[in-house]
């Protein structure tokens, strides 16, 4: 009779694997069951328009997601920037989003990620004219380093671009992330 290994044994035998190829506190956070996370970001927003809507303001945001292997995850964000003034207008967009995410090998503490999604902005503008508000879609990609401070906690240096018919936003951002 040969012997099937059950999904303990699977499982730590993972677990060991990923430590010994230096997972280090990501697969420990894995092994201890962390796979869901909270982010609270806060950074830059630099955008361009044809329209002439351009400038940078101060933004934060935050993000929920779910790591779903080890490898691939997901996740929804909002991101709230500050008006960007412009002469007698101010503007912002306000932008939520979903993204699939992908690690690359893990470094360490240092974890490299890549994501790609869509989501909808919804521009505020406020003028002697009158206050306007519009929505559109558009396409995201980035990445980012997940560093690994213990098992719950990380802090994660990241670039988005927000990519629209109409407009580009770019924002660096540095996030506290929380696992659970």
């Amino acid at each position: 009779m040969r012997a099937i290994p059950n999904r303990n044994t699977v499982g730590a035998a993972v677990a060991v694997v990923a430590l010994a190829w230096g997972g280090g506190e990501l697969a420990a956070a894995e092994e201890a069951g962390h796979r869901g996370f909270f982010s609270v970001k806060v950074g830059a927003n630099a955008q361009t328009a044809e329209d002439n809507e351009s400038g940078s303001s101060l933004g934060f945001g935050f993000g929920v997601g779910f790591w779903a292997s080890r490898r691939w995850g997901f996740e929804f964000e909002a991101w709230l920037p500050a008006y960007i003034e412009q002469g007698d207008k101010r503007f912002r967009d306000r932008i939520y989003s979903g993204s699939a995410l992908y690690r690359t090998a893990s470094h360490g503490r240092a974890t490299p990620y890549l994501l790609a999604g869509i989501g909808i902005a919804e521009v505020e503008s406020k003028s002697e004219f009158g206050d306007f508000s519009n929505r559109y879609g558009y396409l995201q990609a980035g990445a980012g380093v997940e560093i690994a401070l213990s098992r719950r906690f990380a802090i994660a240096p990241e670039l988005r671009a927000d990519i629209a018919a109409t407009s580009v936003i770019l924002r660096p951002a540095l996030a506290a992330v929380i696992r659970f």
